[in-house]
């Protein structure tokens, strides 16, 4: 099926923050569901000391979260999870016109993880929270909730899931615990339900995920 062995996937521990900690681990495990990883998770001190390390073996801008397979770096978060539906051969486009459209919906939805966490960690800037509650999230929200429409769903191509729906349910979680006005935003609504329904996903969802 795949050549995808010995996976490690790394990344930050925060304690008492269980939903930022599984991040690229979160993405990946809805993705890799049936296929064995360790997830090795690094203090801010410790990845201080494997970030030099990873510089020593020729790393290029070592961040996390990574992921190695058979001890080889694989970095960033959208891609590697382009990188992995390769290999899986699951969860693309079929053409070159769904393949550039998957990117740009990646794009959008690490913009938004990236205001989220924003928001989430400058903790004394109670303008860029107040900021990012009121305006930023709810506008992501309505902008995925229209990209839906565009297909006659449940997911971002339609009936088949891509791997940015993994990432689009993974930020929701992260922003609100999946919790919006279903009326406003339906095509979400019934996007979350499509997610949540999956066999494979809907065992791994019941699981503390850490």
């Amino acid at each position: 099926m795949t050549d995808l062995k010995n996976i490690k996937l790394h990344y930050l521990f925060f304690e008492n923050n269980t939903s930022v900690a599984v991040n690229l681990s979160a993405y990946c495990s809805k993705m890799l569901v049936l296929i064995n990883y360790e997830y090795v998770r690094h203090t801010i001190d410790e990845w201080k000391s494997h970030k030099q390390t990873l510089l020593a073996q020729n790393i290029c801008n070592p961040t996390l979260p990574y992921m190695t397979i058979d001890g080889k770096y694989y970095g960033k978060t959208a891609s590697i999870l382009r990188f992995l539906s390769h290999k899986l051969n699951k969860y693309e486009g079929s053409n070159d016109d769904e393949v550039q459209l998957l990117d740009a919906y990646t794009d959008s939805i690490m913009d938004w993880s990236t205001r989220w966490m924003d928001s989430n960690f400058d903790f004394f800037n109670e303008k860029m929270i107040k900021k990012y509650n009121e305006e930023m999230s709810p506008q992501f929200h309505k902008t995925f909730d229209t990209a839906l429409s565009n297909t006659p769903g449940p997911f971002l191509l339609g009936e088949a899931i891509t791997y940015p729906d993994f990432a689009l349910y993974h930020i929701m979680e992260d922003d609100t615990h999946v919790k919006f006005d279903v009326k406003a935003l339906p095509n979400l609504a019934t996007f979350v339900e499509a997610i949540r329904n999956r066999p494979n996903l809907k065992t791994y969802l019941a699981t503390d995920r850490l």
